[in-house]
């Protein structure tokens, strides 16, 4: 399973949202890879202590380290730039997004020409 945590501004927990889903998985038994896409390598900091049940790799190792991943989930840097929207929803299974504070700011993504039917709140206890 491939899947994008993605947001438009930073600050929205797009990073802890990566490692506590990780940490769900691999504790269940899956082989599971996270690979930092975010230049502020959040993920990689979190790794680097050690303590992670699973790998976090920067997404220019991503080809090779996710190999035998059944789990892989990127964790993406802040951004609303049109054709990255288009190649995350492509490339994964999900993407997930988490809202900033308000439904009403996730709905215009939700509703935008871009996302072509493919995005679906996964979290509406947050909003």
């Amino acid at each position: 399973m491939f899947l994008t945590v993605f947001g438009q501004k930073g600050g929205v927990a797009k990073t802890c949202t990566s490692i506590h889903l990780a940490c769900v998985w691999a504790q269940q038994g899956l082989s599971v890879c996270v690979v930092d896409a975010d230049r502020n390598r959040s993920a990689t900091a979190y790794a680097a202590r050690g303590m992670l049940p699973f790998e976090v790799v920067p997404v220019e190792a991503a080809a090779k380290a996710t190999r035998h991943a059944q789990v892989i989930i990127t964790d993406g840097q802040a951004s609303s730039h049109e054709d990255e929207l288009k190649n995350l929803s492509a490339g994964a299974d999900f993407v997930l997004c988490p809202p900033r504070r308000r439904r009403d700011r996730l709905s215009s993504l939700l509703n935008s020409p871009q996302s072509s039917g493919r995005w679906t709140p996964c979290m509406p206890h947050c909003w």
